[in-house]
């Protein structure tokens, strides 16, 4: 392959052959990134849907459930999971407003989305109003520029 590109043929894939045969050998990440505007508008629409659930929950801000009621594992679950993508929203929000890496911005933007990725499977046996999960469905939508 060497010989017939014209290439100093030495039996490695260097970096000029592997270029010839199509394969990006850079070490860039490519991605998208949320503007610093939309990063705070999602972290406090993340924060919101907490608050939702927990008062669905029955639970206090503290984390107190009402010993009356009864639980589903799913719901706990769903509190969990939405709990942790608040948090990783606001820690998304930090690397976009501080960050100047910009490898670091694209994979802190898949981190996220592996996060809403928990969500969405706790979502499915989760008992949860319409409302909560219209407002899910809002963020998911808030978050498709990361995912191209």
């Amino acid at each position: 392959f060497q010989v017939d590109r014209g290439l100093p043929a030495t039996g490695n894939l260097d970096g000029r052959t592997a270029q010839a045969l199509g394969i990006d050998v850079s070490n860039s990440i490519t991605g998208a990134a949320l503007t610093a505007a939309s990063a705070s508008a999602l972290r406090r629409d993340a924060q919101a849907m907490v608050a939702r659930h927990r008062a669905e929950l029955g639970a206090s801000s503290v984390g107190r459930l009402d010993a009356a009621r009864g639980y589903a594992q799913a719901d706990l679950e769903l509190w969990f999971a939405l709990s942790a993508f608040a948090d990783n929203a606001s820690l998304y929000e930090q690397v976009i407003r501080n960050g100047s890496n910009a490898d670091g911005t694209v994979l802190a933007g898949k981190a996220l989305l592996g996060a809403a990725r928990r969500v969405d499977v706790a979502l499915q046996t989760a008992r949860v109003s319409a409302a909560l999960r219209n407002a899910w469905t809002t963020t998911r939508n808030n978050l498709s520029p990361l995912a191209q």
